[in-house]
């Protein structure tokens, strides 16, 4: 799915939307921060595509975060399991198998994998290899007690979704 934010003619496109979505709404600006600095929100821009369905392509449920994600950056993958239980040294080591999470299925033997040697050089071609196979690809890992306030609190998923475009756009 293309939604035309690659360009700046994408930016005046999605400006224009959110003019004519804020006219059919006939509401007032509130005194938010895009509005204050003349961008556009997020929410705007769900709102305007999720009205108008997305490039004349089936309608998209933006209600569940999962498929807020996925419309927001296509082909990233979205897991729920507790990755908390794998130890930082064992998420730093290049032989760390990184590249499950980019798959549809993960396989929770993930969470317990145990190194089998030294850790290989970030040099190494296997390890260059792996890096590349998943290069430019987003994968969000969500611990479950916070998959369920997300479902029950939509300002919380707000709030993390903000946080993902921020980091990840």
């Amino acid at each position: 799915m293309d939604f035309g934010f690659t360009s700046k003619m994408g930016e005046y496109y999605l400006q224009a939307l959110a003019g004519k979505n804020a006219a059919v709404k006939n509401t007032t600006a509130k005194n938010t921060s895009a509005t204050r600095h003349g961008g556009v929100s997020f929410g705007d821009i769900v709102s305007t595509k999720s009205a108008q369905g997305v490039s004349g392509q089936e309608n998209v449920n933006l209600t569940n975060f999962k498929n807020r994600l996925q419309a927001m950056f296509p082909g990233a993958y979205y897991h729920v399991m507790d990755a908390s239980k794998i130890p930082q040294g064992t998420w730093q080591r290049m032989d760390f198998p990184f590249e499950k999470f980019f798959a549809k299925e993960v396989d929770e033997s993930v969470l317990n994998w145990t190194p089998s040697g030294a850790n290989p050089a970030m040099t190494d071609p296997k390890v260059q290899s792996r890096l590349d196979s998943v290069l430019g690809q987003h994968s969000i890992v969500v611990p479950p007690a916070l998959e369920e306030k997300i479902k029950s609190d939509p300002a919380i998923a707000d709030k993390i979704m903000a946080n993902i475009n921020h980091l990840l756009a």
